[in-house]
């Protein structure tokens, strides 16, 4: 009877453990509006402008550390500043053509999730 007890008590026990959930690091969540964007036909040295919203979609604190643009021709206006739980923030990207030709361009972004890298796809076909 002692045994059947102790049984039954090592049964529930190893039930409970294994049934509670296992938590891991957390990590924040980068939520871009929009990761293709296209400027469409452009003009040699004419400046468009589209802006972007970032949004931290977790309740970690999210950094964005680095944005790499790979083209001369792209800039951005962004405040390296931690994005606070289910803030939002703006990106500014500035794209100025000093060349004809087609874009096609990926901008990489370093932050603080899980996948390290977020990409922007940008396209754009520049004329004279």
């Amino acid at each position: 009877m002692k045994t059947n007890l102790y049984v039954y008590l090592f049964s529930f026990i190893l039930f409970v453990s294994c049934n509670q959930k296992k938590e891991g690091p957390l990590y924040p969540s980068l939520e871009i509006n929009n990761i293709n964007i296209s400027f469409g036909k452009c003009k040699i040295g004419e400046v468009k402008e589209f802006e972007l919203e970032f949004t931290n979609s977790s309740q970690e604190i999210l950094v964005i550390n680095d944005i790499q643009l790979g083209c001369e021709c792209l800039d951005y206006d962004f405040k390296f500043q931690p994005i606070l739980a289910n803030e939002k923030r703006t990106f500014k990207l500035f794209f100025k053509p000093l060349k004809k030709g087609i874009l096609n361009n990926t901008i990489v972004i370093n932050s603080n999730i899980k996948e390290v890298f977020s990409k922007i796809n940008v396209k754009a076909e520049v004329y004279e």
